[in-house]
């Protein structure tokens, strides 16, 4: 079991509350830092007046983070829709992650997130729901609109780096991939048993695949909540989906 200091953006929070965050995490290393970054232009610019009202020298959202000692290799951000090349490289640098939150951002209209700039530059990142602004926990349904930000942004976002994202990849952003996020020996067993066939238009675009990647696509695009034919913890089964009546 871990624990997480979530602050909720740097809207809510004084310097005083910043800084009492990061003397908690260097006393607690092992607690997780969790919260928003560079979401929405509005967030951000008002964000900046306030905190450039106090400081005129503050470069950015994530920089007023790092400014305070919260870029650690223990601190998850999500979005970082509106980061540049300067962010990215501190980010990396401090091992800090992003948790990429597509169906939330479009939901909001908040913007598109780079994923291949993030990644050009070494930033860990996972892919997130961000159920409050999002419009379904599915990891397949977030894939989903993964592809269509990062197509729209003139990338591919292949199946296999996709479903890495939702597996050993949010593993890694939270420094959680020596215990989970894939089925190497000795790591928990936690995972779902997915149905190509749990629905007509998934079954037929499954049943004309002609590779286990298009298969994988083919549960990126039509596929949902509805694909997952069991849920395993630890190895012991926890929920089997009831067959149709």
């Amino acid at each position: 079991m871990g624990y997480s200091i979530s602050p909720r953006l740097a809207l809510t929070c004084t310097e005083d509350m910043l800084t009492m965050v990061a003397r908690l995490h260097r006393q607690q290393p092992d607690l997780w830092i969790q919260t928003h970054g560079a979401e929405n232009p509005k967030e951000i610019k008002r964000v900046l007046d306030i905190y450039r009202a106090q400081d005129p020298s503050y470069r950015s959202y994530i920089a007023i983070y790092d400014r305070f000692g919260l870029l650690t290799d223990k601190s998850l951000f999500a979005h970082c829709v509106h980061i540049d090349d300067t962010d990215r490289v501190r980010l990396a640098a401090a091992g800090s992650a992003v948790a990429f939150c597509p169906d939330s951002n479009m939901f909001l209209g908040s913007g598109l997130f780079d994923l291949d700039a993030a990644w050009r530059y070494g930033v860990s990142v996972g892919l997130g729901s961000d159920i409050a602004g999002g419009t379904s926990y599915s990891p397949l349904y977030v894939l989903n609109q993964a592809y269509k930000v990062v197509a729209v942004r003139g990338g591919r976002l292949p199946a296999l780096r996709g479903f890495y994202l939702a597996t050993l990849g949010g593993a890694r952003a939270l420094s959680l991939d020596h215990h989970i996020g894939n089925f190497t020996v000795g790591k928990e067993a936690d995972f779902t048993v997915l149905d190509f066939a749990a629905a007509p238009t998934l079954a037929r675009r499954t049943e004309i695949a002609e590779s286990f990647t298009e298969r994988l696509f083919a549960l990126m695009m039509p596929g949902d909540e509805q694909a997952v034919a069991a849920t395993y913890i630890l190895g012991r089964r926890v929920h089997e989906r009831r067959p149709s009546a």
